[in-house]
């Protein structure tokens, strides 16, 4: 049987929140002064895995196909992606990235790699100890249920 959240945990919950909150906040700032939009920079790091169809770009992106259409009109004006009816079903419309547009991938890529101030100002040893458990949490580990005896 399953027990309820601690106080605890609902305070690391909303806590975390928080922080999820504040470093989006930090990088959509980035974003802007870039001209781009947080799905925008989520469809071009989508494209890095290669070419998708519109549709495939919609769902994946939780985009409805008619917002999908002015985001990649928007991308292409800024040569960062190209849209090409398929061979086989010209229906179809195929998205990829060109060069300049993964020139920039990369170089934004960089860029989100880098710490964040919130992260800097943390001690060595802290900054260890929560990548370790941060480490445990994307393993899917925490989200086992327990073992029963």
């Amino acid at each position: 049987m399953e027990q309820p959240p601690s106080d605890l945990t609902r305070e690391l919950a909303r806590s975390f929140f928080a922080l999820l909150m504040r470093h989006r906040a930090y990088f959509q700032s980035h974003f802007s002064e870039l001209g781009l939009s947080a799905t925008q920079v989520q469809i071009i790091q989508f494209l890095s895995e290669g070419p998708m169809t519109m549709r495939d770009l919609a769902e994946k992106s939780a985009c409805e196909p008619s917002n999908l259409t002015g985001l990649i009109d928007k991308l292409e004006s800024k040569r960062f992606v190209q849209r090409r009816v398929d061979r086989a079903d010209r229906r179809i419309k195929r998205v990829s990235l060109t060069k300049t547009g993964k020139a920039f991938r990369d170089k934004l890529m960089a860029r989100l790699g880098e710490p964040v101030p919130w992260m800097i100002a943390l001690t060595a040893d802290d900054q260890q100890q929560l990548l370790g458990i941060i480490g445990r949490a994307l393993s899917g580990a925490a989200m086992m249920p327990p073992k029963e005896d």
